[in-house]
């Protein structure tokens, strides 16, 4: 799209094949991190890590539930299609957890947290799709116009991302349909004057917060260029 290929990629089970490894790796030298299909070659190697092998890494990201894992890496060979040696990271939660999942990258250069967190960062995609489908009704096209689905494409992209802002802004972490139920779709009265549109929200639970994105708004905008 750009031209460019990106430094990194990552992908899930769908995308896990050998011969797609040894294009990104050998013909795109791209890096590429992704799950490890159960059922392959290195699946027993994952099952017969040692336990007294595994050691903890710190999580930075703010947002996981848990900051601590217990990882174990080594290199292996055992990829079908694929002729050289990638690097095998299995990580559990917390020690003495039996369920393992594990990663393949071709990257040899990062630590182990940061492989762990930069796929984590996929889920944001995940979890985008999921709202734009569930909220904001991605998958129904209006059609077939090329015009038309730009535009509303566009129209979807941009309330996701005003949702998303205000989210931040407020510090919550609802889901759309839950903050939009909570404190959008509520009662208020609208007044026309000749110069103004005034819209006066009946009192609703949380609204203390919202008042604090209002205060010094010309100032704000001033800060961001535009003339209030």
């Amino acid at each position: 799209m750009c031209g460019k290929y990106p430094f990194c990629v990552c992908f899930d089970l769908w995308f896990y094949n050998g011969k797609m490894f040894e294009i990104l790796d050998k013909t795109l030298s791209i890096k590429f991190i992704t799950l490890v299909r159960r059922g392959t070659n290195i699946a027993k190697l994952i099952k017969e890590a040692p336990a007294v092998a595994f050691k903890p890494v710190e999580l930075k990201s703010v947002h996981r539930k848990y900051n601590k894992a217990w990882t174990y890496a080594i290199k292996t060979d055992a990829i079908t299609h694929y002729n050289g040696t990638l690097r095998l990271i299995i990580k559990v939660k917390f020690k003495g957890k039996k369920k393992r999942v594990a990663f393949l990258t071709n990257d040899m250069a990062f630590s182990i947290s940061e492989i762990i967190e930069t796929y984590a960062k996929r889920w944001m995609i995940e979890n985008w799709f999921k709202d734009a489908k569930d909220f904001f009704n991605l998958d129904d096209l209006p059609g077939f116009d090329e015009t038309k689905l730009d535009a509303y494409l566009t129209y979807k992209q941009l309330s996701s991302n005003m949702f998303a802002v205000l989210r931040q802004e407020l510090k919550m972490s609802y889901c759309p349909s839950t903050f939009y139920r909570k404190f959008i779709d509520i009662s208020a009265t609208i007044k026309i004057t000749d110069t103004k549109i005034i819209v006066e929200y009946n009192s609703f639970k949380g609204q203390e917060k919202f008042k604090k994105l209002f205060c010094n708004m010309n100032y704000r905008l001033e800060q961001l260029g535009i003339d209030p």
